[in-house]
């Protein structure tokens, strides 16, 4: 579930956000978006795309969304997530 995601950014050691952040900042597949550019549309996933883009590392994920950023002005969840990013990351 997205909040036990969130809480482990949030909370864990520096070993799951970091794992966690090299993930969301990658695909899974070779040709597919990475894994932060298909949450930031979900309306849940958002959410952790948010907290790890607050968490330690996260500069990694605001970097990739914000390299894609034009494809998410249409949707409302992500549009949020990107004007975050925009404007800085906390």
């Amino acid at each position: 579930s997205s909040n036990v995601v969130e809480k482990l950014l949030m909370h864990g050691s520096s070993r799951h956000v970091a794992y966690i952040t090299s993930y969301l900042c990658h695909s899974a597949e070779v040709g597919q978006p990475p894994a932060c550019a298909i949450l930031v549309t979900d309306p849940f996933g958002n959410y952790v795309v948010k907290k790890a883009i607050e968490a330690e590392g996260g500069e990694k994920v605001a970097m990739v969304l914000k390299g894609r950023a034009d494809e998410f002005r249409g949707n409302a969840y992500a549009k949020r997530v990107v004007a975050k990013v925009e404007k800085g990351r906390r």
